[in-house]
């Protein structure tokens, strides 16, 4: 089997993005990472992303690059860039999960009014767990776009 690259990073919006501006995101994300056999998970709050992108090498780059150049994020950090021999988010061209409005269990801290701050993470792998863990708690939710 070929290995494959995983990309995990955050960032944040230059403003925070309408419902319908995220849905539009997403309808392009999910065209193009179909089309170049990508798949992944976005994470939204409160105008901060975190994603992880997974597939083919040269598609994460090309994409990674587009993402680096896209107006709308600053503060970009990549958490990890790793290879890896199977997909984590292999049914979902771009798994996404929108935090503002509601403090998911997993998200939130035992007080649920200090959500844990994504782009603080310290540990790469953590945040890859913390990614799974939404996959798994969520797949019910989520449709496999």
């Amino acid at each position: 089997m070929t290995p494959l690259l995983l990309l995990l990073y955050v960032s944040s919006a230059r403003t925070p993005l309408t419902d319908t501006e995220l849905a539009a995101l997403l309808v392009q994300s999910r065209d193009r990472n179909a089309r170049l056999g990508l798949t992944g998970v976005l994470l939204y709050r409160d105008g901060n992303f975190m994603q992880a992108l997974e597939g083919p090498a040269d598609a994460v780059e090309q994409v990674w690059a587009s993402i680096q150049r896209d107006p709308r994020h600053h503060d970009i950090i990549t958490l990890m860039e790793s290879t890896v021999q199977s997909r984590s988010f292999g049914s979902w061209s771009m798994g996404f999960i929108n935090l503002d409005g509601s403090c998911a269990p997993q998200v939130c801290s035992c007080d649920s009014r200090e959500p844990i701050k994504l782009d603080a993470l310290h540990d790469n792998y953590g945040a890859v767990a913390l990614l799974r863990g939404f996959r798994d708690h969520f797949s019910i939710g989520l449709r496999p776009a």
